[in-house]
């Protein structure tokens, strides 16, 4: 008794360490200002709920040597799951600070729970938005089925095969690439209405030397962002939706 006690234990604390990882790194539950405790708590529930479900996946490892690399495969995977997430609320946060670079509100910055650390304005709404959209929108549930799902590839304490780990790591290569693209994509509208309000601003310049144009440039240029920003919203969290969709869809599984 105490021996299969022990060997539940075990399979048991394999799962937990991909499932916690992974919550370490996801948005919103993995921000710095979560306290620590509700994250175990939350690990731990999510395991008990999924163990009788995955049980034949979670194989005991032989001996202490393979106990240690099978608990060190099971959280570097589950870091590399909620990585990719994390690299797809990253566009958010990237879009928020071109925004504010084009709009003059760089300097306006506060503190981000996420990152635990000063961020730009925009980048704060662009974020706050953006997790809110994806909860309600059960993307968190779609993340869980996927974690579910890797271990049909990737059991526990089995050695996961080279060629589907090489496949990861250059799926999260291209996640990281293709952010920048989703990035500009979201803060286009604030582009198009700076560059066009520079423009005009210069030819009046121009035409009226009289006229201080860099005290009426600044008020000007923050009005006609944000407005740009309020109205683009909307296709611009749907760009990072159908981003993280893909992100998601794509988690090996």
């Amino acid at each position: 008794m105490e021996q299969e006690l022990a060997q539940e234990i075990v399979r048991f604390g394999l799962l937990f360490a991909r499932i916690g990882s992974c919550l370490m790194l996801v948005p919103g539950i993995g921000d710095a200002a979560v306290s620590p405790q509700l994250r175990l708590g939350l690990g731990l529930l999510l395991s008990l709920l999924l163990y009788p479900a995955l049980l034949p996946q979670l194989a005991l490892p032989e001996g202490e040597a393979a106990l240690l690399r099978a608990l060190a495969s099971e959280i570097g995977l589950g870091l590399a799951f909620g990585l990719a997430l994390r690299l797809a609320f990253g566009a958010l946060e990237l879009a928020g600070s071109l925004v504010a670079l084009q709009s003059g509100l760089a300097a306006a910055a506060l503190f981000d729970p996420q990152q635990g650390g000063q961020t730009s304005l925009t980048g704060r709404f662009l974020g706050v938005a953006g997790l809110t959209l994806f909860l309600v929108l059960d993307g968190h549930h779609q993340l869980l089925r996927a974690l579910a799902g890797s271990y049909r590839l990737w059991p526990a304490a089995a050695a996961p095969p080279l060629s589907s780990l090489g496949e990861f790591l250059e799926f999260l290569l291209q996640l990281s690439t293709a952010l920048w693209e989703v990035a500009l994509r979201i803060a286009a509208p604030v582009f198009f209405v700076a560059v066009t309000t520079n423009v005009a601003l210069g030819l009046v310049a121009r035409l009226v030397p009289g006229i201080q144009v860099f005290f009426l440039a600044i008020p000007i240029q923050i009005a006609l962002a944000l407005l740009a920003l309020v109205f683009g919203s909307a296709a611009g969290l749907g760009v990072f939706l159908r981003f993280a969709d893909s992100a998601l869809s794509s988690l090996p599984s």
